[in-house]
């Protein structure tokens, strides 16, 4: 039963992908966890992909640099396609679009329904800023699989992180036209990210989520990401004694709403795992297996086993199975199931979902409760 359970839960979390393919990777990551050195003959097979598409945003968050660059080469269309089609031929069978705002392409819907005829599931976050009613619609009538708005806060301090006026009037209106034209096939929920800031304001955002049945999401401020290393990003990471307090009562918060609301509200173990990132971002201890089941394509084409770690190669030059298999690529990897890495705060979203121990901890955890 025991063995069973953290496949049948990752299945469940997974849709799209089927329990032998997630039971074969969580297998294979374990075993690559403790002999990083046989990746040559293990290989990387991603189930997952961020497809970062623009960086031209609607936002000017301080969290984030892409909307300050200058430099914004995208794939086309064409390339971006072909991109599609190596990544399912790879075997990835999920793929989140990513920006930048992704509204800003005129070609999103046209990516988003490619994508769905050659079998992806498509998955967006978004920050909503530019949703209108026609768009909403163009998204509930598409074959996408879930939105997440990106909400931290209900009020006009939101304003201040988001750097537009009305940043949150704007988040929520969009979701009232999204959810007034929703199909109830397609997934909504908000995303929100734990920070210094936002560490009062969590309880309101996930009571409203649970209000209106939305999933919850939670994304942990991070500096180290290719695109989000700003020096108020790392300010907002450094918690002070109160603060740490703070976050752990909010958590223990958290854990009692996941009991009451298991399908809206994060597992127990990836709670957890958040007062543990916020004690030490590098988490040295246990491997990355981020790195194993996930690949970023950043929209020039370039390819990192992780956005916090370097470029290998790019989509435009090299194929991506040549990419994929090259000795720089497998050395990164190495590097990140040895945590020789700068860190990041994705871990808790696919590590935990492979590694037998989180799950026989949150048994334990509910043992106990």
């Amino acid at each position: 039963m025991y063995s069973l359970l953290p496949i049948m839960k990752m299945t469940k979390n997974s849709p799209g992908v089927s329990w032998a393919r997630l039971a074969q990777e969580a297998i294979r990551c374990n075993i690559a966890g403790f002999y990083p050195n046989i990746l040559t003959l293990t290989g990387i097979k991603p189930l997952y992909a961020n497809l970062w598409v623009t960086t031209r945003c609607s936002g000017q968050c301080k969290t984030c640099k892409q909307w300050q660059e200058k430099d914004h080469t995208e794939l086309t269309t064409r390339e971006l396609k072909e991109v599609l089609i190596a990544l399912q031929q790879t075997g990835i069978r999920i793929v989140y679009f990513v920006g930048g705002d992704v509204f800003l392409r005129d070609d999103i819907f046209e990516l988003i329904e490619f994508a769905a005829d050659i079998g992806l599931r498509v998955h967006l976050t978004i920050n909503a800023f530019t949703v209108t009613e026609n768009i909403a619609h163009a998204l509930m009538t598409s074959r996408i699989s879930s939105v997440h708005l990106s909400l931290d806060m209900l009020g006009e301090d939101f304003d201040y992180v988001r750097g537009i006026q009305d940043s949150a009037k704007k988040v929520l209106n969009a979701l009232e036209v999204l959810r007034g034209v929703s199909n109830h096939r397609i997934r909504l929920g908000i995303t929100t990210t734990i920070m210094k800031c936002t560490l009062p304001t969590v309880r309101d955002v996930v009571s409203f989520a649970i209000a209106h049945e939305l999933t919850v999401f939670f994304n942990l401020i991070n500096f180290t990401h290719h695109f989000f290393s700003t020096e108020f990003s790392k300010e907002q990471y450094n918690l002070n004694p109160d603060e740490k307090k703070e976050l752990h009562e909010l958590l223990q918060w958290l854990n009692e709403k996941h009991m009451e609301h298991p399908g809206l509200i994060p597992r127990i173990s990836h709670l957890q795992w958040i007062e543990d990132y916020f004690n030490d971002y590098r988490q040295k201890w246990p491997p990355c297996y981020q790195t194993l089941l996930k690949i970023c394509i950043l929209p020039n084409g370039d390819v990192r086993p992780c956005c916090s770690m370097e470029t290998v190669d790019n989509i435009r030059r090299q194929e991506l199975k040549k990419i994929l298999r090259s000795e720089d690529y497998l050395a990164l990897l190495r590097k990140a199931l040895l945590k020789e890495c700068p860190g990041c705060s994705c871990r808790y979203t696919l590590n935990l979902d492979v590694n037998p121990v989180s799950h026989l901890k949150e048994l334990s955890y509910r043992w106990r409760s």
